[in-house]
């Protein structure tokens, strides 16, 4: 059977095994981070979510909910910079975050402008809601 996958096993898939294999060697944040952004670029969508479908159904039910809590995090804290373009990032940080940090930090960065960049936004806003 090792011979037969060996033999057809696409490329990038014997790839992101090698790369699991590092990850669990390494068994740090470190690795993970790094196996998380191989697989993101060898693996397509249906094969991570069957990785992460796996993964998930071999762990016990409080084992899932703080896999679940480190991935999905009730609130996203302050939105970092530096991993994209500053448009990039606070279009990821608004999808991640949680509807009352977008609020709070909505609020804080409209009474952080001057009145007259607050009076553009709040005219932008208004077209919005009417389109």
């Amino acid at each position: 059977m090792s011979k037969l996958v060996s033999k057809y096993a696409q490329k990038r898939h014997k790839r992101a095994a090698r790369s699991l294999g590092f990850a669990l060697t390494l068994a740090d944040f470190d690795g993970w981070q790094k196996f998380n952004h191989i697989i993101g670029i060898l693996l397509t969508a249906e094969e991570r979510a069957g990785l992460a479908y796996a993964a998930m159904r071999s762990l016990t039910d409080e084992q899932r909910q703080i896999v679940a809590e480190g991935v999905f995090p009730s609130e996203m804290g302050a939105p970092l910079s530096g991993i994209g373009s500053i448009e990039d990032d606070a279009v990821w940080w608004a999808k991640n975050a949680s509807e009352v940090e977008r609020s709070i930090y909505l609020l804080a960065c409209f009474n952080s402008l001057p009145p007259d960049q607050q009076k553009a936004f709040v005219e932008h806003a208004k077209r919005k809601t009417a389109a």
